[in-house]
């Protein structure tokens, strides 16, 4: 999987949850729904072959796929430091 694979909204999105953002809290920034970040989050998870499976691994999952994000992208970390 390569950060190219993504859609501009999935990155988009992912930059976001690796900021630590909440599905919530990205609705409202991208003006979209809350079903929409949903199903963008899990196509994303999907490209990065991370199975979507119960609500109880839910922010487990949310930070492997900020980590697999941002190991491609190290630019992210220095903006934030």
């Amino acid at each position: 999987m390569r950060s190219e694979d993504l859609t501009k909204r999935e990155t988009e999105i992912i930059t976001l949850v690796s900021k630590g953002l909440s599905n919530k809290e990205i609705s409202k920034k991208l003006c979209i729904s809350l079903i929409t970040v949903q199903t963008h989050t899990i196509n994303i998870m999907g490209k990065f072959g991370i199975s979507d499976g119960t609500q109880k691994d839910k922010n487990v999952k949310r930070l492997r796929m900020a980590l697999f994000y941002l190991k491609q992208h190290k630019e992210l970390l220095e903006d934030n430091q």
